[in-house]
């Protein structure tokens, strides 16, 4: 398991490289799936790091959980 010291270390420098890039980057790199990824992993970190709580966490403002929920649920029905 990581400490929370190399967690931190990790999502600052990726929170850095965000922050440059919405300042500055070009829009076709913003809107890649790669930056959408990267912006998803400092979200997880934050979360992990307990500054994004649980309920925030899986709400519809980032995770969205209960809409996935409800497509597993269909799948299930329709392939299970």
């Amino acid at each position: 398991m990581r400490s929370s010291i190399e967690i931190e270390r990790m999502r600052d420098i990726l929170k850095s490289v965000v922050e440059v890039m919405m300042e500055y980057g070009p829009e076709e790199d913003i809107d890649s799936h790669s930056f959408a990824f990267l912006c998803n992993v400092v979200d997880t970190l934050n979360w992990v790091l307990g500054e994004i709580t649980t309920e925030r966490f899986i709400s519809p403002d980032f995770l969205d959980l209960d809409s996935w929920l409800k497509v597993e649920r269909k799948l299930r029905e329709d392939f299970l």
